[in-house]
């Protein structure tokens, strides 16, 4: 009778089981507390209270802390760490709709991380950023918050530069360009603020490998891996015996990859690529020509 029960049970929860989009099993994760597609990776619910922890009396400390009772997880990504509380707004007593009200105020300093975060969020959407360069440009924005450096400032623009200076530490391929693009602030803005921001910090201004965005920008001009193999080869010797010397390193990217495909007899025209790359069409012939006369 018991086990008749059981399967009715689960026959009336199968669809609560399943992805909505795709069909596919779902899992907890209780270290994160949300609930995750195993097929699409739709996240269908977060923030779960994690009852795990329940269970009979403890007597030692190992056991209370197993037992321990901490809510849904801390999120550094919330102004408030995800430690508030919400309540219900349809409340009668006037007095308590008037606190409700007071405390839904924020303060200017969480409002400008609540702004914040939300421009890193769309900017790593956008340009396909992974989860951990956004918590480390948030953390990095929070730095300089507390340093007084976004005084004065546009809070979108410092968002950027710092999502710009992450992105090069970790060494995630994505130009200045790109980001600039992204962001509704102007390019002399953005280069003033980045200034500022590794001054001020005192951070050292890394210089990127150029090779690391060769697939990225093969991939956009669809030109195949032999052209990719070839460009990848040309750098490397470039590299060998000169330096960036204050150049363009896009414009020596694009170079290369003309000149590969040249080699391999792939029909591309020079404004294609510039567009791809970020550069003029007469810088692009220009380290066309500096390539051919530094590489054999």
């Amino acid at each position: 009778m018991n086990s008749i029960t059981v399967v009715e049970r689960n026959e009336n929860l199968e669809d609560i089981y399943h992805c909505p989009e795709c069909g596919g099993n779902l899992i907890n994760i209780l270290e994160l507390g949300q609930t995750v597609c195993c097929q699409c990776g739709l996240i269908t619910d977060e923030r779960k209270f994690d009852g795990s922890h329940s269970g009979p009396r403890t007597y030692t400390k190992e056991q209370q802390n197993k037992r321990a009772r901490t809510g849904s997880p801390i999120n550094p990504m919330l102004p408030d760490l995800g430690l508030c509380v919400t309540y219900d707004k349809n409340v009668r007593n006037h007095d308590l709709k008037r606190a409700l009200k007071i405390n839904s105020y924020l303060p200017w300093d969480k409002k400008n991380l609540l702004i914040a975060m939300t421009e890193i969020k769309r900017l790593c959407h956008n340009l396909n950023i992974p989860d951990y360069i956004r918590k480390a440009a948030y953390d990095l924005y929070r730095e300089a918050l507390s340093k007084d450096i976004v005084k004065g400032r546009s809070i979108l623009g410092m968002v950027a530069v710092c999502l710009y200076y992450t992105c090069k530490i970790k060494k995630i391929p994505r130009t200045f360009k790109e980001i600039m693009d992204e962001s509704s602030v102007s390019e002399k803005k953005l280069r003033s603020f980045y200034s500022a921001l590794v001054e001020i910090l005192n951070l050292k201004a890394p210089v990127n490998n150029p090779v690391a965005n060769i697939p990225r920008f093969i991939a956009n001009l669809g030109l195949g891996f032999e052209v990719e193999k070839l460009t990848i080869r040309i750098l490397e010797e470039y590299f060998k015996k000169h330096s960036l010397g204050g150049k363009n390193p896009n414009g020596i990217c694009g170079g290369a990859i003309y000149l590969a495909a040249k080699f391999n007899n792939k029909r591309v025209n020079q404004k294609t690529i510039a567009d791809i790359v970020g550069v003029t069409d007469s810088t692009l012939r220009a380290r066309y020509y500096d390539i051919i006369d530094k590489v054999n």
